[in-house]
């Protein structure tokens, strides 16, 4: 699989939300240097999908989850899916927004899944996913929580996915199984 996202610029912005020691400068910076290329690529897929992944980034993290945050990740996202819509990247982007507003966690659930079924080694897409399985209450916790322990094992090397592993198992109880995680 090609890197993602290839430009360089772009990879940099990527980079600093993704830091485990991210903060909002971070954040912030990141923002910058897509809006930079942005304003020479306006319509560039891969350009507006970064943005995306940032404005959600900044949701998620919750650095900013104000108004104009929230409508400035949906319309990126939404243009994400617009511009690339059989791209894993975009359909990410509008499935953690849709999850992260707490609006529509099935179809957040489904773009997430299609993100998967088109990138399966990139652990985000399956941690978002999950997250989304918890916070639908059409959901059994039993499905979500085998769905992250299914992440989990396949991503052993990664510690957000065990992370959020240990805090679903806080959040349903099981205290053993999240100090361990």
């Amino acid at each position: 699989l090609a890197a993602w996202p290839r430009d360089s610029e772009l990879k940099r912005a990527m980079d600093l939300v993704n830091g485990t020691e991210a903060n909002s400068e971070d954040f912030a910076l990141a923002e910058e240097i897509a809006k930079g290329v942005l304003a020479k690529h306006a319509t560039d897929p891969e350009a507006v999908t970064v943005m995306a992944r940032v404005q959600v980034s900044f949701l998620y993290r919750g650095f900013d989850r104000s108004d104009e945050r929230r409508a400035t990740a949906r319309r990126y996202a939404e243009r994400a899916v617009q511009l690339a819509p059989g791209d894993a990247e975009a359909l990410a982007a509008l499935g953690v927004y849709y999850n992260v507003r707490n609006s529509d966690p099935e179809r957040a659930r489904e773009l997430l899944d299609r993100a998967i079924a088109l990138k399966p080694t990139e652990p985000f897409f399956h941690r978002h996913r999950d997250n989304a399985m918890f916070n639908d209450p059409n959901m059994l916790t039993a499905d979500a929580i085998a769905s992250a322990e299914r992440t989990a094992a396949l991503f052993p090397a990664d510690a957000l996915v065990h992370y959020e592993l240990a805090r679903h198992y806080r959040d349903t109880g099981r205290i053993t199984e999240m100090e361990r995680e």
